[in-house]
Order: C-alpha cells, then structure tokens, then sequence
C-alpha cells in the first residue's frame, strides 16, 4: 500500500492514510481523526461566526429594525393573515421577517450559514471531499431549521 501523510488543518498534527481509500475503507483510526478533524474546523469556524457576528452588530447596531406586529401571525404556520397560503412575495415577506424576529434565531442562522460556507469553501480549495459538502449541508439547513424551536 502507498501511504500519504495529510495535514490536519490548524492543528499542527498530521495523519496517515493509504492513498486508495481516502479514509473510506476500514481504517478505523484514519476516519476518526478525519471526524476530529471536521470538528475542530467546525468549532474554529464557529468562534469566527460568534466574532464576526458581534462585530456586525457593534457596527451597525439597532439601526433599521423594522418594527413588525408579528401577534397577527400564526407562528410556524405559513398562512397570511387570513388564514391562507401566501400568494405572493409581498404578503409572505412580513411573516418571514416576524419568524426570524427573535436574537437567538437569527445568530443560529447566521452561524449556521457560515459555518456551512466556510466548509464548502475548504472543499473546494482544499481536496474535494463529498462528506464535507453533506456536512455543509446538513449543519446549515439542520441547525437553521432547529432555531426555530428554540
């Protein structure tokens, strides 16, 4: 078997995979220090989202909050105020406004969306990995989706 050494990014560590399986076979130590990998790249990119976020807000603020009666709303219930489906973008556009209203959810968003983009963006200029495209995906859609809950 051929073996190559790869980098763990940030950590200064590396690990050792044969280059046929990629970390897909049953090198069980190999896919383990891939997953610790992908978290530690998760939680660096997490604290980034945190800092940034906090940075927009000292910017810019309060400013431009629209201010919204968001009571007439059902909400989770994606009906307009007479209890039908949204026929159209300016009907639907106050109520998703009124389901994004709250601080928490809109933080989870927003570290969601990037974490999912910085690990699409690590897939594209670093190697190709189809596991960090479906992470991308269900980290940004799943923990978006969940904030609503919270």
């Amino acid at each position: 078997k051929q073996w190559y050494q790869r980098r763990v990014h940030g950590s200064g560590q590396s690990i050792f995979c044969t280059r046929t399986s990629s970390c897909f076979n049953s090198d069980q130590s190999c896919q383990i220090k891939m997953s610790m990998s992908n978290l530690r790249y998760l939680a660096t990119t997490t604290i980034l989202g945190l800092a940034l976020s906090y940075a927009l807000h000292q910017y810019h603020g309060e400013e431009g909050n629209i201010s919204l009666d968001c009571g007439v709303y059902g909400q989770g219930k994606g009906l307009d105020l007479d209890g039908k489906p949204f026929q159209d973008m300016a009907s639907f556009y106050p109520y998703y406004l009124c389901e994004h209203v709250h601080p928490t959810t809109k933080l989870i968003h927003f570290i969601s969306t990037f974490n999912a983009l910085s690990l699409m963006g690590r897939s594209i200029i670093g190697e190709w990995r189809w596991a960090n495209l479906g992470l991308a995906l269900v980290q940004g859609y799943g923990l978006a989706w969940y904030s609503h809950f919270v």
